[in-house]
């Protein structure tokens, strides 16, 4: 190392830890102290309201470290009084704030959107990964850290309906995935009484609850999906009653046959959500789509 280079100080404390690792394994997941919620107590009546969670951890080797596998999960997850919405925290948007990896404070933010549910919320679930990748999961009743992580939301009206689902369509109605067309546009009418439906993944980093169309190949082992990261487009309406369009890729895909709407899941702003299946057919829905036209003889 050049002794006239200098470094700054999170390079310096990751060079250490480094060397402490190295010489010790380190077997123990990280210990949650305390969460701490701010404000206590918010109207979102009118517009949303960004909270901040400050997470007091500590951990005895390599130290805290939510991006240890370098994949993103769900370090929280907040739910409302009925168990209906939820408030993810992801991993990666969890920031030391004071201490070290040893014992510090970790502090994220999250919004609360306008006409959320009011009542108490509270943190049901928690998971911590440490630099060696040990990790561990709490739930509400596992540690006392989460017995005080509440907060309190008002709003008048409160949106606590999921969105409904009209109809779905195909564009065109058949695709051949041999020829120069490998997508069909997928649509999908919607309703929702407040807040409006939403096919926005749960957060930039995710993962995310799969929100869109799925369809199954006639052999049922084949699958495309247009989810939350399909970039999902308001052709006509608005986000109360509308129709949502997005690409369905079958390019790598493409057994001839009629493909069944295996599931059409929806949720609004404030992350009600409902998920059809089985009711697809007698709700008058098209369940299938005709992709290409089989083997050339």
């Amino acid at each position: 190392m050049n002794p006239s280079r200098s470094y700054s100080q999170p390079l310096i404390w990751a060079l250490l830890l480094a060397s402490v690792v190295r010489a010790q394994a380190d077997h123990t997941p990280p210990q949650l102290i305390s969460i701490k919620i701010t404000p206590s107590r918010a109207d979102v009546s009118t517009q949303a309201v960004t909270f901040t969670v400050e997470l007091a951890i500590k951990d005895d080797i390599s130290g805290m470290s939510p991006n240890g596998r370098d994949t993103s999960y769900a370090a929280l997850v907040i739910v409302s009084p009925s168990g209906g919405q939820q408030r993810i925290v992801f991993n990666k948007q969890l920031k030391l704030v004071s201490g070290t990896p040893l014992e510090g404070i970790w502090s994220a933010k999250f919004t609360m959107p306008q006409a959320s549910e009011p009542g108490v919320w509270q943190v049901q679930k928690a998971r911590l990964e440490d630099g060696a990748n040990n990790t561990i999961h709490f739930d509400l009743h596992a540690t006392n850290a989460l017995d005080h992580a509440t907060f309190e939301v008002a709003s008048q009206p409160a949106d606590v309906s999921a969105p409904q689902l009209v109809d779905v369509s195909f564009y065109p109605p058949s695709i051949d995935p041999g020829g120069s067309l490998h997508q069909v546009m997928v649509r999908v009418h919607a309703t929702d009484d407040l807040s409006g439906v939403s096919f926005a993944p749960d957060g930039p980093t995710g993962p995310s609850s799969l929100f869109g169309v799925v369809v199954s190949s006639p052999s049922g082992d084949e699958r495309s999906a247009a989810g939350p990261y399909a970039k999902w487009v308001l052709i006509s309406g608005t986000p109360q009653d509308g129709v949502w369009q997005a690409p369905l890729d079958f390019q790598r895909l493409g057994k001839p046959g009629a493909w069944a709407v295996k599931q059409v899941c929806l949720k609004d702003e404030v992350r009600n959500i409902r998920c059809y299946e089985s009711e697809l057919k007698a709700m008058g829905v098209p369940d299938l789509i005709v992709v290409g036209s089989g083997p050339k003889r």
